[in-house]
């Protein structure tokens, strides 16, 4: 299904996407709320796997994160960390993503779904996103 809108273009002035504060934050909310809880371990899993996933697929500028150990409480995804393609990923994903949090189940099955996300991704027509030019 196509968007009604076009995703806007990426703003001039960086801004930070997630961190991994604010998906503890996140999760702590919703614990509060009544959900079920989900462990720093898994939030933290949970983050990492994303920022591994757009560093395989050449969405970032810079390496990220080596592997989960290396994964610091200040840990950060900044707008200027993304590619023009992998901003335009994030746009389609990132939500989506975070959603996923409270569902999270294993590493196999979250890969596969940003996998189908990415193939997803790839088969969208040029009008989901804005034609201006990225910064």
């Amino acid at each position: 299904m196509a968007r009604r809108k076009p995703f806007p273009p990426r703003p001039e002035k960086p801004f930070r996407v997630g961190t991994l504060q604010w998906s503890l934050d996140n999760v702590a909310n919703h614990v509060q709320a009544g959900f079920p809880p989900v462990s720093e371990g898994v939030v933290r899993a949970h983050f990492f796997q994303y920022l591994q996933f757009l560093q395989r697929h050449a969405y970032t500028t810079r390496l990220l994160v080596g592997s989960l150990s290396d994964l610091e409480s200040t840990a950060t995804l900044w707008s200027t960390d993304l590619t023009p393609e992998g901003y335009r990923f994030m746009q389609y994903s990132h939500d989506r993503w975070i959603r996923r949090l409270l569902n999270y189940t294993d590493d196999s099955r979250e890969s596969a779904l940003l996998e189908r996300w990415r193939k997803a991704f790839a088969s969208l027509p040029s009008e989901t996103f804005s034609s201006e030019s990225d910064t």
